[in-house]
């Protein structure tokens, strides 16, 4: 995670923008592990570089595990382990249910292989960026693997990429691996800025 992106974002839970990064790890303007931590007493993880901005509820399993593979850190914080969320809305199981999907979907993701998509792409973009001022700052909702996102990198914009599935946003930062990208996995339902 590229700290230039903090000033940005809001806690998803409290909405609030006090948040703090705390890296595991050496300290530098990207966060490869460690934490974001608001005021609120909420935490946020950040492991390979990858910030996840998910409520407890949506995130339950993956936070419990990183907690206990860094315990240590979170002693010396004085955080403690999350309570466990005994029940789920059909809301939120079908969220979490969309983000394993298109998690496991991301190795057969080959929508820019196919010439009608290709096609559609540069079609829609090119409208869409005939509206914008040179070097805007874009959100891009559902950004998958970035493939959105790369041509307007290319024309010197900065992107910052949301999306529920943190392998597509693996894939995307692999891809780009540009400057001005920031991706982070998000619900587009409780946007954190």
């Amino acid at each position: 995670m590229k700290t230039s992106l903090l000033p940005s974002l809001i806690c998803p839970s409290c909405h609030s923008g006090s948040l703090k990064a705390i890296s595991f790890g050496k300290k530098s303007q990207d966060i490869s592990l460690g934490i974001l931590l608001c005021t609120c007493r909420q935490w946020y993880l950040i492991e390979d570089g990858i910030l996840e901005l998910l409520t407890l509820d949506l995130n339950q399993d993956r936070r419990a595990s990183f907690y206990a593979n860094n315990i240590r850190h979170f002693k010396k914080l004085r955080l403690l382990a999350s309570k466990k969320i005994s029940s789920r809305t059909s809301r939120q199981a079908s969220k979490i249910h969309q983000s394993h999907f298109f998690d496991s979907f991301s190795e057969h993701y080959v929508l820019e292989t196919q010439p009608f998509w290709q096609a559609y792409y540069r079609r829609s973009l090119h409208s869409f960026t005939q509206l914008l001022h040179s070097h805007s700052l874009i959100l891009d909702v559902g950004c998958g693997n970035g493939l959105s996102s790369l041509p307007l990198l290319r024309q010197g914009h900065t992107v910052i990429g949301a999306d529920i599935s943190r392998q597509m946003i693996k894939d995307a930062i692999f891809k780009s691996q540009h400057s001005k990208a920031h991706y982070l996995v998000a619900d587009a339902e409780n946007l954190p800025f």
